[in-house]
């Protein structure tokens, strides 16, 4: 699922170009290294910080991640803004980390049978050995 596009203008009251910089600028963060977590050219990333092209909420999900920042820092003041995007967003986040949490799990298990075939070889090798 792709983020939700917004337009230039929806994007100039939803969050303020100034505060990523900001952001950006109190973690001593190069725009290179934002572009290189984001997967994407460092003059995109300039673009961004400049409100000079559309932004999904996923890209904004990815920022406060990085920034380590709740969205919310990023939203404009006074702006009513409809949460059913970011409530997708969220839950797509949780299937993606439910994912990754599966993965991560059977990889587990993966090593626990590796650390016992090589207990087990080694144990063969000591017998043969002796």
């Amino acid at each position: 699922m792709n983020g939700v596009k917004l337009e230039r203008m929806e994007l100039k009251g939803l969050y303020s170009c100034e505060n990523i910089r900001k952001y950006r600028d109190e973690k001593c963060y190069s725009q290179e290294y934002v572009a290189r977590q984001l997967d994407i050219q460092q003059s995109t990333y300039q673009r961004i910080e400049t409100g000079k092209v559309k932004i999904s909420t996923n890209r904004l999900s990815q920022l406060a991640r990085i920034f380590n920042k709740p969205i919310e820092a990023f939203f404009g003041t006074g702006i009513k803004i409809s949460t059913d995007d970011f409530d997708n967003e969220i839950n797509l986040m949780r299937e993606i980390i439910t994912q990754k949490d599966d993965s991560i799990r059977i990889l587990e298990e993966k090593i626990f049978r590796r650390d016992n075939k090589i207990k087990e070889l080694k144990r063969q090798i000591e017998e043969k050995a002796k």
